[in-house]
């Protein structure tokens, strides 16, 4: 009886244990868990462009939502976990998390500005050129694309792997250096990706594991409606230069199509003042 009593003891406290350690599910999933302010999508209608290439707005957002969930200066997810697009409006969720091809285990660590640096040259460091020296957008997939928050950085496709990142800005508009062994933050991340996932470094730190995943906290922001839709409009996270997408025309269509909109009307303007000019005299 005694034995009985202690296998019991043993096993309650094992399945005590293991409840500890799966991420607080606050949700059913029919439930609706808010309203999503804008299309969170994964690629920009060109399925070549896509978050395990390119910054996207799902990626943005999904990373804001770590990096407030654990209180960090800064947060890196990958690309490769994240699944499908999310429609503005109310989303369950079930389909928040079909966002998540997979919804990982998140933790914090404290990294160096010269240790950040190492692991966005990781980050970046699949991508390669075309003919026409623009960036292969599918031979340059990678699960472990870098999608972040609380930073931006410009990399140079010119330059050789492991040498790519050109500069790393804070949001405060702080640049870091490279080299700096001083300067500290707390960076969140997913376990995988802390622990060697991807193919990343390992921090010299040690991890805090947070008790939630990726997708529990995206729905923690989108339930406290944290997300700022005009965050993700637009957004150049990540910048690329040293290669033929590295134009204005590429990177500012909008800002070519207007020049070129007031070049036409300044052309018109000036040849009908010419002509008035002509018929007067």
């Amino acid at each position: 009886m005694a034995c009985k009593r202690t296998l019991w003891a043993v096993l309650l406290t094992l399945a005590v244990l293991a409840g500890l350690t799966v991420p607080a599910n606050a949700y059913a999933p029919e439930d609706t868990v808010g309203q999503i302010p804008i299309l969170l999508g994964t690629d920009d209608g060109d399925r070549t462009k896509n978050a395990a290439n390119q910054a996207c707005s799902l990626g943005s957002a999904a990373a804001d939502a770590a990096r407030a969930a654990a209180g960090a200066d800064l947060a890196i997810l990958n690309g490769g976990d994240l699944g499908a697009s999310l429609q503005p409006g109310a989303v369950s969720w079930e389909t928040l998390q079909h966002s998540f091809s997979t919804s990982r285990t998140l933790a914090t660590v404290t990294v160096t500005a010269e240790e950040l640096w190492q692991i966005l040259e990781a980050g970046v460091s699949h991508a390669v050129l075309d003919e026409h020296l623009k960036i292969d957008r599918e031979a340059s997939s990678f699960d472990g694309f870098p999608q972040i928050s609380g930073f931006r950085f410009t990399y140079d496709m010119s330059a050789p792997v492991g040498d790519r990142i050109y500069s790393v800005t804070l949001d405060s508009g702080e640049t870091l250096d490279r080299s700096d062994t001083a300067r500290e933050f707390t960076l969140c991340a997913t376990e995988y990706m802390l622990t060697g996932g991807y193919g990343y470094p390992v921090p010299a730190q040690p991890l805090h594991p947070l008790g939630l995943d990726t997708a529990q906290a995206l729905a923690d922001a989108v339930a406290q409606g944290t997300l700022d839709a005009g965050d993700y409009e637009g957004s150049a996270r990540i910048r690329v230069i040293g290669c033929g997408d590295d134009t204005l025309l590429s990177t500012s269509p909008m800002a070519v199509i207007l020049f070129l909109a007031v070049l036409i009307l300044a052309t018109a303007g000036l040849n009908l003042r010419r002509k008035l000019k002509f018929q007067r005299t």
